[in-house]
């Protein structure tokens, strides 16, 4: 009877003690969200991973009252735009409205134009901001999301404030004004999107595929900033920053 009474105890102390080890793993945070993306460069969420200060406040970040704005002429045809300083960066606040090869307006219509600036392919785009100014890179881009707080909600903070689809306007904090413009195919007359989405040029080619590009997508019914890759042909809209 002592033996199977030892055997017994000892069954329950093993029990027991595995039990308790089991309840100390560590939980998964409810909070942690996995990454996915279409292709191999797009990024349509935060990298959220970034330091904060003491105060909380991301480093790097510029308060939307300290942004600086100007103008600017493009020498080549005379137009002038305005223009944003947002921390280091100094950025068109209008979308490029020159006149080069493979650059279209939507519909063919020049109203279109004027109010949205023109549609470039990629390879024009790379070569049509004035002298002192370029096609922003992928890092770039990521530069002015940090400075403005995350790619989470920069959406929201640098579409304009009014003419987006079903009131899905930003609040322009940094009078970075970006308009719907949508995007124009490569025959330049199909309209796509407009009014309900931007998209931008940057000068980073595709890491996954060839003969694709990076891009910065922005839609009426998200706050985020979106990162693609889209065909070179596509003619999107180009913001020029300052050398």
């Amino acid at each position: 009877v002592k033996k199977i009474f030892a055997l017994l105890l000892s069954a329950v102390l093993f029990v027991a003690c595995d039990d308790d080890s089991n309840s100390s793993a560590p939980a998964t945070d409810p909070s942690e969200k996995s990454s996915s993306s279409v292709c191999g460069d797009c990024d349509g969420s935060s990298r959220s991973t970034k330091s904060s200060s003491s105060s909380g406040v991301p480093e790097g970040y510029v308060d939307p009252s300290t942004v600086v704005t100007g103008t600017m002429t493009d020498e080549r045809d005379g137009q002038t735009y305005k223009t944003v300083t947002i921390g280091t960066q100094t950025w068109m606040a209008e979308n490029l409205n020159y006149n080069t090869l493979n650059s279209s307006c939507s519909y063919r219509d020049t109203t279109k134009c004027s109010e949205y600036g023109r549609g470039y392919s990629w390879s024009a785009a790379k070569n049509a901001c004035p002298s002192g100014w370029h096609l922003p890179t992928r890092d770039e881009f990521e530069i002015l999301f940090t400075t403005i707080g995350d790619q989470e909600t920069a959406g929201a903070l640098l579409k304009s404030s009014s003419g987006w689809y079903d009131n899905g306007n930003g609040s322009d904090a940094y009078s970075f004004a970006a308009l719907p413009s949508g995007d124009v195919n490569d025959n330049g007359i199909i309209d796509g999107n407009e009014g309900y989405s931007a998209n931008f040029w940057s000068s980073s080619e595709s890491q996954t595929y060839s003969e694709f590009a990076i891009d910065i997508s922005l839609s009426y019914d998200k706050d985020y900033a979106a990162i693609d890759s889209q065909t070179w042909n596509m003619r999107f809209s180009v913001r020029c920053v300052k050398d």
